[in-house]
Order: structure tokens, then C-alpha cells, then sequence
């Protein structure tokens, strides 16, 4: 029979195991974002250092953790409540067939917490990622001349480049002392952005805003409320105007509002902004037809005529409506809403109560902000790559509050 754990982290070829497990889990941020199939592959070994490292104490959690893996785990058992009433096979079900990534959540919390990857190695990982995020897309944009989109796509890469953009802000505060990381923090920030932009991913860049004012909540706790405010309107302003001094960006705005405005004056919804629109619009008119169970997982269809700014016109038909929670109002209806916004606002409260650090809740707010606006003009959780993120970022995020990460802080302080 077989004695768990398996191996000890400092302690012979378990030594090993447990350094290969930090450097691989270091480079995620990055390296999810440039290299095919890396995100999958840190999750495998995330599972495998989870069988051989933890014992039967290291899953004793207290209450409110276990109700936040279970949370985690909402979608996924939303998907497995609709698969016996769908009328769509395995392959076509947005759901069952990705959802279960996010049950590797509470193994990959207690496996960061084994392998004392607090808060300093986290915002290291993020920081010196997102530059080379940003060194790459810069790269990619002088040479190939087109929109850069990772290992993955251009909303992919420009969504989550964004994101570990917000995230690298942080450290200005959780490296204050040291002025070089202070200072390359803001470097990662500014790197994070500029990927996002030469991405020409528009829709998630609404959430920048909100990532400085998160940021400089934190970086500025100690101040007045006026002051914050004052210091974020300028920051928001800074943001918008350096966006607007981009070519790439003012010609995506540009392109947008051109095309809203024809899909206003009725013309057929062939680019990206009035499909997305046309689908939106077919989701609330059928609404009513399944408002409580709505239609059922797999059976969204919207086919319409797409123009691309060559002029070149394809006939396409689409399975998600390009929205997350449009997605689960049409395939669950209310009662699949309600597990989707389960999935948000519990580890929002979770935060709220004030019992926990100041890093992880701006950390925690970073990404749920810009998983909640993400998902507004894609369907996020449709995509292994967006859930894996998501299930990784977090897990690393919220093993910082537990004890052995506690210790690390005080020693450091």
C-alpha cells in the first residue's frame, strides 16, 4: 500500500522533484502566454507534485477555504448537472469538457503552500514575466508587422498580457525598499500594456482603469480617500492618453466605432463588433423562451456573413455568444447564471471581510475584475487556456495567506 506523501520536498530525489516543480511553476506566466501546450503541461505536473508531496495533513483546511474550493468547482459541477439533458454531443458541449480544470484548484493551493512559493517568488514570476511578454510582443510587432497573439490568439494574449500588467503594479508596494524592483514593477506594467495593445485585443482594455485604481488602493492605503481618488483619475487619464498616442490602438477604437455605428444603422453585422452584438441580441430575444433551465449546453448558433478588413467576405457560424454571461444565461438559464456569478462573487466576499492580506486581496480584486470584464466580450471559460490561467494564478495568490507564506512575510519584515 502506498504511504502519502510519497516524497519530502528537502529530502533527497524529492529535493529534486520540488525544484524542477518551482522553476516550471515560476515560468508559467510567461511561458503559458508563448509556449504551445506549457500551460496544460504545468498543470500535469502541478498533479503530479501534488500526489507525491502531500500527506494526509496537508489537506486539513480550515471552513472557509473548503467553501472557496467549491466554489471553484461550481462550473464544473453545473456542466455535470446539464450533460445527462443535453441534446449535443461531448465535443460541442462548452463545459464538461474544460470545466474540470478548475477542481485542480485546491491541489495546486496546497502544492504552492508545500513548496513555499509565497509572495516575493509570485510577484518575481509575474514581474520578470510580463517583461518578457512584453519584450516578445514588441519583437513580434517591429518584425511581422501584424497583431500579436502568443502561442494561443490575439483576445488570449491581449486580455491576460493586460492582466499580468495590473498584477506587476502591485509590486510597487510589495517591493518597496527595494528600489530596483520597485522600478521594475512599473517596467512590467508598462510592458504588459504595450503587449496588450500590439495584440489589438480592444475588448479587455476597459479593464485597465480598474486595475490602477486596485493598484494605487494599495500602493496608497496609507493616504487620504481624496488623495487616492485624485492620484487614480490622473493615473486613468495618463492611461488613455498614452493608449490614444498608440497607432494600433486609435485604429482599433477607430475601426470599432465605425463599425457600431453602421451595425446602428442597420447594416449587416459582418465585423467582429456587430456579430457580437447580433449574437447578444439573439440571446436576450430567445431569453424568454427557457428563462429558468434556458436552452440547454451545445445548441447556440449564430451564422452571419463576416467582412475582414481586406474586404474579403466568409460565410461563419458560431457556437458561444461571445459573452460569458450571455453563454450561461442561454445554455442554464437563471439557475446557470446563478452558478456563474457563485463562481465570482464568493471569493470576492471571501476578500471583503477584511481578515486577509493586503497583497492577495489586490491580487484576488486584479484578477476577478479582469476575469468579470473579459468575459464580457468573449466567452472566457469556453477556453482551456483562459481556465488554466485562471485555476493557476489564483491557487499561487491565495496559498500566500496560508500559514508557512505567513511565516515567510513576518520573517521578511
Amino acid at each position: 500500500m502506498i504511504a502519502f506523501p510519497i516524497a519530502k520536498v528537502d529530502e533527497g530525489w524529492g529535493r529534486i522533484l520540488a525544484w524542477v516543480l518551482r522553476i516550471a511553476l515560476m515560468a508559467f506566466p510567461a511561458a503559458s502566454l508563448l509556449i504551445d501546450d506549457y500551460a496544460s503541461a504545468a498543470l500535469v505536473l502541478g498533479l503530479i507534485g501534488a500526489v507525491f508531496f502531500l500527506g494526509k495533513d496537508d489537506w486539513k483546511i480550515d471552513r472557509s477555504h473548503k467553501l472557496l474550493a467549491l466554489a471553484f468547482s461550481s462550473l464544473f459541477i453545473w456542466s455535470l448537472i446539464q450533460w445527462p439533458f443535453a441534446d449535443a454531443p461531448l465535443s460541442e458541449m462548452a463545459g464538461l469538457d474544460n470545466t474540470p480544470r478548475f477542481l485542480l484548484f485546491l491541489p495546486l493551493l496546497l502544492l504552492f503552500r508545500k513548496l513555499n512559493l509565497g509572495e516575493r517568488a509570485f510577484m518575481h514570476s509575474v514581474v520578470w514575466g510580463t517583461i518578457a511578454v512584453g519584450l516578445f510582443a514588441i519583437l513580434f510587432y517591429a518584425l511581422a508587422k501584424k497583431e500579436v497573439e502568443g502561442c494561443h490568439n490575439t483576445i488570449i494574449f491581449g486580455n491576460l498580457a493586460l492582466l499580468l500588467g495590473g498584477l506587476s503594479l502591485l509590486g510597487v508596494e510589495r517591493f518597496k525598499g527595494h528600489a530596483f524592483m520597485v522600478a521594475l514593477s512599473v517596467v512590467a506594467a508598462v510592458m504588459g500594456l504595450a503587449a496588450s495593445f500590439l495584440s489589438g485585443a480592444r475588448g479587455g482594455w476597459v479593464a485597465g482603469p480598474f486595475f490602477l485604481v486596485v493598484a494605487f488602493n494599495y500602493i496608497l492605503s496609507p493616504s487620504s480617500l481624496g488623495r487616492r481618488i485624485a492620484i487614480c483619475i490622473l493615473s486613468i487619464v495618463v492611461l488613455v492618453a498614452a493608449g490614444a498616442s498608440v497607432k494600433v490602438v486609435r485604429e482599433r477604437v477607430s475601426l470599432a466605432v465605425s463599425r457600431y455605428d453602421g451595425y446602428l444603422a442597420g447594416e449587416k453585422p459582418g465585423s467582429s463588433v456587430g456579430m457580437r452584438f447580433g449574437m447578444w441580441q439573439q440571446v436576450i430575444g430567445e431569453f424568454s423562451e427557457h428563462p429558468v433551465l434556458g436552452h440547454g449546453p451545445g445548441t447556440f448558433r449564430y451564422e452571419t456573413e463576416f467582412t475582414d478588413e481586406r474586404g474579403r467576405t466568409f460565410q461563419m457560424e458560431f457556437n458561444h455568444p461571445h459573452n460569458v454571461f450571455l453563454s450561461y444565461l442561454w445554455s442554464g438559464g437563471i439557475v446557470g447564471l446563478l452558478f456563474l456569478l457563485a463562481f465570482y462573487i464568493y471569493p470576492a466576499a471571501f476578500w471583503k471581510r477584511g481578515q486577509r492580506g493586503a497583497f492577495s486581496s489586490a491580487c484576488v480584486w486584479v484578477v476577478l475584475l479582469g476575469y468579470g470584464i473579459f468575459g464580457l466580450t468573449e466567452d472566457i471559460f469556453a477556453r482551456n487556456a483562459f481556465i488554466t490561467f485562471y485555476v493557476m494564478v489564483s491557487a499561487w495568490i491565495i496559498s500566500t495567506e496560508e500559514p508557512s507564506c505567513a511565516m515567510e512575510r513576518q520573517g521578511e519584515g
